[in-house]
C-alpha cells in the first residue's frame, strides 16, 4: 500500500523483479517492473506503491546482505574536518534537476525509475569527482554533489576492455552494479587474477582509504555509487593510471 518516509533514499533491485509506482492510492496499471539491476529514488515524503511478483527479491535500501570484507582493508577513519586533497579533472554539466540553494545544499531528490535496459549515461566523466577517470567513461550525478559534504549519487558508464588501475577514495561508499559485469578486487597492486565478477544487482563496498582495481571485459558496465562526500580520488601509482590528471584542491 501507499507509504512515505522522512528520508530520501536510493533503491536498488538486487535480484527478483520489484513492480514500484507513486501516488496516494494504489493502482496496479501505474506499476512499473524493475528486474535485478534496475534504480528508483524515494524522495522525502513520497508515497510510493509497489508489489511482489516474485518469490526472490531484495532491495539494497532494506535487505541485510553479509558482505564478505577483503583482510587488507584499513579501519574506517574518522571524519576530516578539513576536506582531503583530490587529484581530477573539470566535471560535467548539473542534469536540470540539480538546482542548488544556499551552501551547497542539494535540492529535492528527483522521482526517479529505471529499468537496467533504460539506462543511459552519456555525459562527459570529466571532473566527476571520486571516479577513476579512464577512458570510455561517462558519468551523471544523480543526486547530491560529490565536491561537498552530504550524500551523493553517481551513475558511471565504463566501456568494455577498459581496466582500471589500484585506487582509493578518502570516504566509504557503496556499489550497485546495474547492466554489465563488472570485475573487482582490493589491494595495492593489480592482480587478475584478484578479480570476482559482480553480474547486474550485485553490490560491493569500498571503504574509505582501501585501495580497489578492476575492468569490465566484453560489454560495457553501469554502476552506481553512493556516498557520503566530499569525495576524491587517490591512485596507487598515479603515472600507471591512464588518465590526465588535474589537482582540484
Amino acid at each position: 500500500m501507499p507509504l512515505s518516509h522522512p528520508d530520501s533514499r536510493f533503491v536498488t533491485v538486487l535480484s527478483g523483479t520489484f513492480f514500484v509506482a507513486f501516488g496516494n492510492t494504489f493502482d496496479a496499471t501505474k506499476l512499473k517492473a524493475l528486474p535485478a539491476g534496475g534504480i528508483y529514488t524515494e524522495p522525502t515524503g513520497a508515497n510510493t506503491l509497489g508489489k511482489l511478483m516474485t518469490n526472490r527479491r531484495l532491495l539494497q535500501s532494506q535487505a541485510k546482505v553479509p558482505v564478505e570484507a577483503p583482510t587488507s582493508i584499513p579501519p574506517m577513519p574518522q571524519p576530516q574536518a578539513s576536506r582531503p586533497k583530490m587529484t581530477q579533472i573539470n566535471g560535467p554539466d548539473k542534469p536540470d534537476n540539480e538546482e542548488r540553494s544556499g551552501h551547497g545544499a542539494a535540492a529535492a531528490m528527483p522521482i526517479f525509475l529505471s529499468t537496467p535496459q533504460e539506462l543511459s549515461v552519456t555525459s562527459s566523466a570529466a571532473g566527476t569527482v571520486g571516479i577513476s577517470q579512464v577512458g570510455g567513461q561517462s558519468a551523471t550525478v544523480l543526486y547530491g554533489d560529490p565536491l561537498r559534504a552530504g550524500l551523493d549519487t553517481v551513475l558511471i558508464h565504463v566501456e568494455s576492455n577498459r581496466p582500471i588501475m589500484p585506487l582509493s577514495h578518502p570516504h566509504s561508499r557503496f556499489v550497485s552494479v546495474l547492466p554489465g559485469t563488472f570485475f573487482v578486487a582490493f589491494g595495492d597492486a593489480h592482480d587478475e587474477t584478484k578479480l570476482k565478477a559482480f553480474p547486474p544487482g550485485d553490490i560491493y563496498t569500498e571503504p574509505a582509504g582501501a585501495n580497489h582495481f578492476g575492468e569490465t571485459r566484453n560489454e560495457r558496465v553501469l554502476i552506481a555509487i553512493t556516498g557520503y562526500g566530499p569525495s576524491g580520488t587517490t591512485y596507487v601509482n598515479p603515472a600507471a593510471s591512464g588518465t590526465t590528471q588535474v589537482d582540484l584542491t
